[in-house]
């Protein structure tokens, strides 16, 4: 099994259904540190620059190690027949 190298949040806490209180379904992260990706500063960055080349790698690693990721089926974050 290939893993990859991506941060990803931990789930600390999930509360699925479609519950009639405020909030429901909802998802609790862990915070992962980081910078958001914002377009207008990726445009203002010379195409030269080695921020830029370093955030097209960076992407491209990222999107190679999803394409590698190999999953036994697809599915959603929901209770099944054995109640995971």
């Amino acid at each position: 099994m290939t893993k990859a190298t991506i941060p990803i949040p931990k789930l600390i806490f999930y509360v699925l259904g479609d519950r009639p209180e405020a909030l429901s379904p909802y998802l609790i992260l862990e915070f992962i540190e980081g910078q958001k990706l914002d377009l207008k500063e990726v445009k203002a960055l010379p195409e030269d620059s080695d921020k830029l080349n370093n955030l097209y790698t960076s992407l491209a690693d990222i999107y190679i190690q999803l394409r590698r990721l190999d999953f036994p089926s697809i599915g959603r974050l929901g209770f099944g027949l054995d109640g995971i």
